[in-house]
């Protein structure tokens, strides 16, 4: 059989790694990759690993991965999104981007492993819609109104003429569109779900979000609150944010500088949105005016007494009194109880379903954009047992217990879910196959 061979225009454009679900964001996990990337005449591509939360939404991944590249301030999950998952509307704070003149004339490439092909699509329909540019107008459209308080000599209509901004401009820009993407390349990507997250807890029914009681997801879900409840008395997740204080080298092109990690290889639960820690927790939990009104409008948009009380528990964490710490405790017996993050449709399990998969097909966020090159590639330990439709893992293939044990409980899974999605059961049109070959 002949080689294909593909020939591409040279471009060292940076590589951006997006792991998985609970995957650290580390050289520790994903070993010295900068090898690989370096060209014959020394000129080696610059590799960032994008410090994603290990067990967020593809959402709030997807965010997380613009912000920390593009910095300059905090990331900002939306006002509707924030306020329908009752989580903060703003996360951790990025004052220099880890590749700041991202744009269209300065592209990366993405490689995934997991979940993150899904969040690299997410991130690829949210920058196709205009959703950062639209977050940044909310933003300034706030600081205006301040302003106008401040300044009582403005009229109410002259706000409205802010607001009425053409929607043609709150779509795409240089630095919110797909192009600004070269290509994707995914690894084992559940684009259309994992039966996984079904075998380790998540419900059968679509209108369910509540892990099952004494499922290894519930018992792992309270690990992660209990760790987050920690992190003050640990350490944080990264001792050193991402993008701060890496200096001029760090800010080049080409040099083969891995970035995007802290000095601390753990795992990082981007949970800055949501203060779950020691001093910090209850503040969206245990006051709901606290929490609707960051949700709503964050720092920029609350009123001056919720404003200060933000800005205080963002500036000065962790609050080390008495009276934080006993709210702080009252929130991780809620969330022990039930997580307003696992058991909710915004975590990285709900995504990595089949429903979440769904969903996300007919929404049309897994929309082809003609500027990037697609990539997905799979493997596999099973193959088809002789007597039944299941699928066994081989015998050989016994190197790691935990893989093993989930492949034999993956190819024996029954489907039977509630309803069960369209995509499972829909034929293929073979004319439409005929021409996607052709194509």
């Amino acid at each position: 059989m002949e080689k294909l061979q593909l020939e591409f225009p040279p471009d060292n454009a940076p590589l951006v790694i997006v792991g998985g679900f609970l995957t650290r964001n580390s050289t520790a996990y994903w070993g010295d990759i900068d090898q690989y990337f370096t060209e014959r005449d020394g000129n080696a591509r610059r590799i960032i690993i994008a410090p994603v939360g290990a067990c967020s939404s593809v959402h709030d991944r997807a965010c997380e991965i613009y912000y920390s590249l593009m910095g300059g301030g905090r990331v900002d999950y939306g006002a509707e999104h924030a306020m329908a998952h009752k989580h903060g509307r703003y996360g951790r704070k990025y004052p220099v981007g880890l590749y700041p003149q991202w744009s269209v004339d300065h592209p990366v490439h993405f490689v995934s492993h997991s979940l993150g092909g899904p969040t690299v699509l997410k991130l690829i329909s949210l920058l196709r819609t205009g959703f950062f540019n639209r977050n940044r107008s909310s933003r300034e459209h706030h600081r205006h109104h301040r302003h106008n308080i401040f300044h009582h000599h403005h009229h109410h209509h002259e706000q409205d003429e802010v607001d009425s901004t053409s929607s043609d401009s709150l779509l795409t820009s240089p630095t919110c569109h797909p192009a600004m993407v070269r290509s994707l390349l995914a690894f084992a990507g559940p684009f259309q779900g994992t039966p996984s997250v079904y075998l380790l807890g998540a419900p059968y029914n679509a209108n369910e979000t509540t892990l099952r009681s004494f499922s290894i997801g519930n018992f792992l879900a309270k690990y992660i609150h209990i760790s987050s409840f920690l992190t003050p008395l640990v350490g944080g997740t990264t001792t050193k944010k991402a993008g701060e204080g890496e200096g001029e080298e760090a800010k080049q092109e080409g040099n083969g500088l891995i970035s995007g990690l802290g000095e601390y290889d753990g795992w990082d639960w981007q949970g800055d949105s949501r203060n779950l820690g020691m001093f910090d927790g209850g503040l969206f939990e245990t006051d709901p005016n606290h929490r609707h009104a960051n949700a709503t409008s964050g720092a920029d948009g609350m009123s001056m007494h919720s404003k200060r009380s933000a800005n205080t528990a963002l500036s000065k964490r962790p609050q080390r009194s008495w009276r934080a710490f006993k709210r702080s405790v009252g929130t991780l017996w809620t969330q022990l109880r039930r997580s307003d993050w696992a058991d909710s449709s915004d975590s990285g399990s709900y995504d990595a379903g089949l429903y979440a998969a769904d969903f996300r097909e007919r929404a049309g966020e897994n929309m082809v954009c003609p500027q990037v090159f697609y990539a997905s590639f799979t493997g596999s330990v099973t193959y088809k047992h002789s007597d039944s439709d299941h699928h066994r893992p081989d015998r050989s293939f016994r190197g790691d217990l935990f893989v093993y044990i989930m492949a034999k409980m993956m190819g024996s899974f029954s489907y039977k879910l509630d309803p069960v999605p369209e995509f499972l059961y829909r034929k293929e049109d073979p004319a439409e196959l005929e021409r996607e070959r052709e194509r």
